[in-house]
């Protein structure tokens, strides 16, 4: 993100966030652009795009032998399950989840791509509802929101690729003593993740590798 936009949103006088979770809560279903697609696609009514809908959400990874945390913030492709950028925080702020986008933003860019129109969905959690990331999200990015109601259960693909990448790095990222050696890793695994490493949901393939035999640029 330019530095002047930075500037433009902090001069912004910022509307009270608390209403902002009643309203979610008050419009229900609508809320959630994720669910009612993935049932089109699974009735093959619709086909979701390369980078049109992404998924994301926070979680906690341990290192230091257990003894300190950070909070990684990835964001996935539901198509191709590409993983264009990340961030991490030592809490789940809005500024993690802002820095995030916008690595996410350059990924899909040097792919030919560009975040303009896709969904994004995730949780209510605090920095999903803060000024900061629905300015983001809507405004820098002209994206567009998608929430899930349930928790955990309304984001069932960030919660099985949070799961699998915190367990299958566990041993490194146990020896890893400071915040820079985890973000080393992390972006190491990434690239393997994205790049080798083959998934049976898009046939045996990597995540490039589909994006390059079936991508499109928009």
């Amino acid at each position: 993100m330019k530095d002047q936009e930075l500037v433009t949103l902090r001069a912004v006088n910022r509307p009270p966030e608390g209403p902002i979770r009643p309203i979610l809560l008050k419009l229900g279903n609508k809320m959630n652009l994720y669910r009612p697609l993935l049932d089109k696609e699974t009735e093959g009514k619709v086909i979701i795009g390369i980078f049109t809908m992404f998924t994301t959400d926070f979680t906690e990874i341990l290192y230091d032998q257990g003894r300190k945390k950070v909070q990684l913030m990835p964001l996935i492709d539901h198509q191709s399950k590409y993983c264009p950028g990340f961030a991490l925080g030592s809490t789940a702020t809005s500024e993690a989840a802002a820095k995030a986008l916008t690595n996410a933003g350059e990924g899909v860019r040097h792919l030919g791509y560009q975040l303009e129109g896709a969904i994004v969905h995730h949780d209510q959690g605090s920095a999903y509802i803060s000024y900061e990331w629905l300015c983001q999200v809507l405004i820098c990015h002209n994206m567009k929101l998608s929430y899930a109601l349930r928790g955990a259960k309304d984001n069932p693909a960030m919660e099985s690729f949070n799961g699998r990448f915190k367990k299958e790095n566990r041993d490194l990222f146990w020896e890893c003593q400071t915040r820079e050696e985890v973000t080393l890793v992390v972006r190491a695994r990434i690239k393997y993740y994205n790049e080798k490493r083959r998934h049976s949901s898009i046939g045996n393939v990597s995540p490039l590798d589909y994006i390059k035999k079936y991508g499109k640029r928009r």
